[in-house]
């Protein structure tokens, strides 16, 4: 993938001894002048000022596009900025018939860039705006419902023109509102700027277009942009140079071996002369190397190197080289590669070498030490000294014990946190490359490696505890639970017991309730599964804590009984809730009425907690009453919409108002009259309250009043005005689209992290603590002995930290339980702190109060853990399944799939993640920083493993386990991924026929399937499409599909909506309202009397899949993907 890239970019402050001089105001206001007499340099303010007044967009706060250029008429423009402002001379130059307004650059921005980027910057703005002009003209005569602007939208194609208009939404490029033929004229202006400037950024701007053929012929019948870029080139501007994107799939490509690599070091420190330090550095490298500790060895070399004369430099190195040559030869031998890719390591890894020594425990140096941890892992067998467990077992349980599985599991770990600190480290482009392609290879094989070796007894460990699919559908969902198990082992290195709770409430695979008090106390399934992975995986799964266990065993008798479940859903929840919610509202209302005078409010009472939680049980246990509250709410929404909001518009659309807000005599009221009426008053309030006699107070007014009517319409004060408001409307954007949501995501994240890296820090003492064979006996005592004594602190830190602490200083977990359960227990505190100090006595007085008294204070923070806790622990029964198929949460980011790709405060991660890639892309483009660039793209694939291994697991594996598909080897050959398409592709390997090709896209708040591409669908047998129309059921359901399109030939008009129906032959079908229960769905798999596997009844009118005759939904359209952007 390529881009365009001035020759000097670097952005560097401006050099008094020339070179690459920056430019000055007046110097590229008579560059741009000379190249278009009718574009104009701005301030943002005034630019700002006429795009509203252009678009009609007088409120305050609304979106204002083009915040860097705008293309207006010379007559539009007159009656909104004075000669003065736009530099024209008032002696009688004419105004421009077209005049192009361009920001006008800060002097920071001027001081900061070179001289080239500035040129080539305005250049590009140029050109996207005579773009913008010359498809104005060709356009003149299009409106929206033109059948040619029309059939030009259906050239792109309309999945792909609906994404066009989000990106340019985006990008801050498009009003809200705006029709089609404002979106192809930007789309081409944008498009062909990007085209000329920088191709390689149109891969992920306009992700959805597979064609980019049939766009620059859609675009060079409308205008000539090869004309306009000569003839809008700037003075001094350079052609820009072709260079690669970071992390590209030509990057990549490039970045394997070629046979060149630069094994020479490139240390540019200076050498210094030899000294006594060079002759002790290497022979600590000797004793060090001599122990197995290479890359120490090597990295004390390469410092000794820079110490030593230049003769004995180069031996130096070549040890330290070879130091590294050995490691690749212990990595060969643990990871089990080829010799051909030993050589690559052997000369990727000397790169690292150089920077290692440059600094304390560099990002070099810490990836080189995960490397030999590898090797040490191979090599050394690894067993723990539990003397606890000895103990506790009444010496039944070894206390040296072999922990097999836990070799591969260290290995895939310290290759991935390797892989992941190579975006920290200071490697040229082309080292880089060359070491992520090793590395993400590495990890690939070393979890395959993983998942074979404990995919077994994890297998044979759930089966012996009682998880037994019943069917069709729970052998699939049992399948899944097991990967799920293992993602998280590659993910994190270890599993828990919250591990497998939280993966047992996603899958379909349900626990029975309980059977009688002994299985009680005794442990359900999941306790038995908890107690028996410990042992079977010993090493990688850490039992639950007695206080998990015990909350598993109460959270069964609420869940897993019927007694339970009728107090939990009809008093528990409704009433419970109502109380907390009540309580909650007490504690935000009752400090504002006090603090503006009012007396106490009683919000929480009998009768309002009865109402409340009447409604509640209402709302959560009938269906009927519930679908009537939400028909009313949104009746009582939309009348409070209609008083308070269309009433007052229809008033203002009066023509007696409208003539005192719209038009001349509009602005005149407001210059002339309100608005100095308004600050009159303000004025005329201020003296009041400071005690001034009426008529001194009058003359003040008079004397504010027509000062503020002089200053508000002065020149100074218009821009005073604009820049307030300006300021204003950005402050209150930042506030509810970045900040408000930024501290939501922030506080979601950073105690995430705060817990991931304390379990972190636990599993890795708890690591070191482990015994590797070849280590000493004393080191064997001492790790017994500390082991012991680190089982008590690592019990209490989790203990601490994840009941009392951290839901009591998370403001998400805090609010309204553990605001209320301190409420409760405020009154008890006193008594329960000397019930807990009692027994801590030994410790002292002092201790034993602090210890008891940070113990009752945090005591509220248990309610907000078992809260966040029991929401996972109703979902793990049979009885508590939800009735019907929905949406389910895709990979690690909780999120649906539609959530995936709908834009939204909690969702959209899509669309998100393409828009920072744009932002980190240009900021390459102009920086040369690919950090940021590397980080998205692996956001983006994290994303795209999280839907193929959805696919795979919920679509693929039910194909497998079926009787009529399961012999064709049906596997996702392909899935690619835009702002709001997934596109995925199907092969079997009996199958001649193309791939069947399924696309999910997001259109106007809708989730629409279609069957794009039929490919070998033709050469199935009848029975074989009805047991892929159930898949596709299925997996449409999980996916929360609103709509399916359809390409019959001809409109259905069974489901269908006249209004959904295209001119190609495609109808849209209204999936959402087909309902399938879990009961139905298994019967489809598993009916008795069906030898094919399936209920014909369950797909009978749902035709989802195209007619056998049809050759395709769109012909026309190239099915390759495109993978470059070739310059002009």
């Amino acid at each position: 993938m390529r881009l365009f890239r001035s020759r000097k970019e670097t952005c560097k402050p401006m050099m008094d001894d020339g070179g690459d001089r920056s430019l000055e105001v007046t110097e590229l206001e008579r560059i741009v002048r000379a190249t278009d007499p009718g574009a104009f340099l701005v301030p943002p303010r005034i630019l700002r000022r006429v795009i509203k007044s252009d678009l009609g967009l007088a409120r305050v706060g609304v979106h204002i596009p083009h915040r860097r250029h705008y293309v207006t008429t010379g007559h539009s423009l007159r009656g909104v900025v004075s000669e003065e402002e736009l530099g024209i001379d008032k002696s009688g130059a004419e105004w421009p018939s077209v005049a192009i307004l361009l920001e006008r650059p800060t002097t920071e921005d001027l001081a900061a860039t070179t001289r080239e980027v500035m040129l080539t910057d305005y250049w590009r703005l140029l050109f996207h705006a005579q773009v913008h002009v010359a498809m104005e003209r060709s356009l003149a005569r299009e409106r929206t419902f033109d059948n040619a602007l029309r059939k030009r939208v259906d050239r792109i194609g309309t999945i792909e023109f609906e994404e066009v208009r989000s990106v340019l939404r985006q990008e801050g490029l498009l009003v809200t509102l705006a029709d089609d033929r404002s979106v192809l004229i930007e789309f081409g202006a944008y498009y062909l700027e990007l085209r000329r400037f920088a191709p390689g950024l149109i891969a992920h701007t306009f992700p959805a277009i597979e064609d980019p053929m049939a766009v620059d012929s859609l675009l060079a019948e409308l205008v000539d942009d090869e004309a306009l870029y000569q003839a809008t080139r700037l003075e001094g501007a350079v052609d820009p140079v072709i260079e690669l994107i970071p992390g590209s799939s030509e990057d990549e490509v490039e970045g394997e071996d070629d046979g060149t690599f630069d094994t020479e070091p490139r240390d540019d420190w200076p050498v210094e002369q030899a000294t006594g330090a060079s002759r002790r550095l290497l022979d600590r490298a000797d004793a060090i190397a001599i122990r197995g500790n290479l890359v120490r060895a090597a990295i004390l070399r390469t410092e000794a190197a820079r110490r030593t004369t230049p003769e004995l430099a180069e031996s130096v190195q070549a040890e330290a080289r070879s130091e590294l040559e050995r490691l690749a030869r212990r990595l060969q031998r643990a990871l089990t590669f080829d010799d051909s890719e030993a050589e690559r390591w052997r000369r990727a890894l000397p790169a690292l070498l150089e920077r290692s020594a440059r600094g304390f425990w560099t990002p070099e140096a810490r990836l080189l030490y995960d490397l030999q941890k590898v090797c040490v892992d191979h090599e050394r067998e690894v067993f723990t000294m539990d003397l606890v467990g000895w103990v506790a077992s009444w010496g039944r349980r070894p206390i040296r014990r072999v922990q097999p599985y836990l070799r591969e599991v260290m290995i895939a770990n310290h290759l991935r946190s390797a892989s992941k600190r190579l975006s920290s480290t200071r490697l040229r482009g082309e080292d880089r490359k060359r070491l992520s392609a090793l590395l993400h290879s590495s990890v690939r094989q070393a979890e395959r490696v993983l998942r074979d070796r404990l995919r077994g007894p994890i297998d044979a460990t759930l089966t012996r505890t009682g998880f037994k699919p019943r069917n069709l559908p729970e052998r699939v969902a049992y399948r899944k639970l097991i990967e799920e198990l293992l993602d998280r082992i590659a993910s994190r290195g270890f599993l828990s017991l919250g591990d497998l709770r939280d993966a047992c409430s996603r899958s379909n695979l349900k626990m029975p309730d309980l059977s009688g008090p002994r299985e009680f106390f005794e442990g359900d399934r999941l306790l038995k599964a908890d107690e028996a992975l410990s042992k079977s995986l010993d090493g990688v799964y850490r039992q639950g804590e007695v206080y998990l266990r015990w909350l598993q065993r109460f959270s069964s008798l609420a869940f897993a009984t019927s007694i339970g479940r009728f107090l939990t859903s009809y008093v528990a929840l409704p009433y419970g809730g109502a109380f907390l919610i009540l309580e909650g509202l007490q504690h935000i209302i009752e400090p504002i009425v006090h603090g503006l005078g009012g007396g106490h409010v009683h919000v929480m009472n009998i009768p309002s907690l009865l109402v409340l939680g009447t409604v509640a049980l209402g709302v959560i246990d009938f269906p009927n009453f519930r679908q009537g509250f939400l028909m009313a709410m949104r009746v009582v929404g939309r009348g409070l919409r209609m008083v308070c909001f269309d009433s007052l518009a229809w008033v203002l659309r009066q023509p007696l108002l409208r003539l005192l807000f719209v038009g001349r005599f509009a602005s005149l009221l407001w210059r002339f009259l309100l608005k100095p009426a308004m600050v009159t008053g303000l004025v005329w309030v201020l003296a009041k309250s400071l005690g001034l006699e009426q008529q001194s107070v009058a003359l003040l007014s008079a004397i504010v009043f027509v000062s503020a009517i002089i200053v508000i319409n002065s020149r100074l004060g218009r821009d005073f005005e604009e820049i307030v408001a300006d300021e204003l409307v950005r402050t209150w954007k930042q506030l509810y689209r970045d900040i408000v949501p930024g501290i939501y995501r922030l506080i979601v994240r950073t105690f995430d992290k705060v817990l991931e890296t304390v379990d972190r820090f636990l599993y890795a003492v708890d690591e070191w603590l482990r015994f590797r064979s070849g280590q000493s006996k004393t080191m064997l005592a001492s790790k017994a002995v500390l082991g012991a004594g680190w089982f008590l602190v690592a019990y209490l830190v989790r203990f601490y930290v994840n009941l009392l602490i951290e839901p009591q200083v998370n403001p998400i977990k805090h609010f309204p339980v553990v605001t209320v359960s301190h409420k409760i227990i405020m009154p008890l505190s006193l008594r329960l702190t000397r019930i807990l100090a009692a027994p801590l006595m030994p410790l002292g007085k002092v201790v034993a109060n602090f210890i008891a008294w940070t113990t009752v204070f945090l005591l509220p923070g248990v309610f907000g853990f078992l809260v966040w806790e029991l929401k996972e622990n109703w979902r793990l029964y049979r009885a508590n399944r939800r009735e019907m198929l929905g949406p389910i949460a895709v990979g690690s980011h909780g999120e649906t799939i539609g959530r995936l790709l709908r834009p939204g405060f909690h969702s959209g991660t899509l669309p998100k993640l393409f828009t920072k890639l744009r932002k980190w892309e240009r900021r390459w483009l102009r920086e040369g920083r690919d950090k940021g660039v590397i980080k998205q793209r692996e956001a983006l694939h994290h994303v795209e493993e999280a839907i193929r291994q959805f696919i795979e697991r919920e679509f693929i594996a039910l194909l497998r386990e079926s009787r009529t598909l399961g012999s064709m080897g049906i596997e996702v050959s392909s899935l690619t991924l835009s702002t709001s398409r997934i596109t995925f592709e199907l092969s079997s390997r009996e199958m001649t026929g193309d791939e069947i090709r399924i696309e999910f896209v997001e259109q106007s708040g809708s989730l629409i399937a279609e069957v794009a591409e039929p490919g070998w669908l033709s050469e199935l047998s009848e029975v074989r499409r009805q047991t892929l129309t159930t898949a596709l059921v299925g997996l449409y359901k999980l996916s929360g599909i609103d709509r399916i399109r359809v390409h019959t030939g001809e409109p259905s008009a069974r489901n269908s909506h006249p209004n959904d129906r295209g001119g190609d032959g495609s109808v849209l079908i209204p999936f959402q309202r087909i309902t399938v229960s879990w009961k139905s769905w298994v019967e489809a798999w598993e009916k008795k009397f069906s030898a094919t596997g399936f209920d014909p009844n369950f797909t009978e009118g749902l035709g989802i899949l195209p007619p056998t005759n049809q050759a395709g939904s769109r012909t026309s359209r190239s099915k390759s993907r495109r993978t470059e952007n070739e310059p002009h």
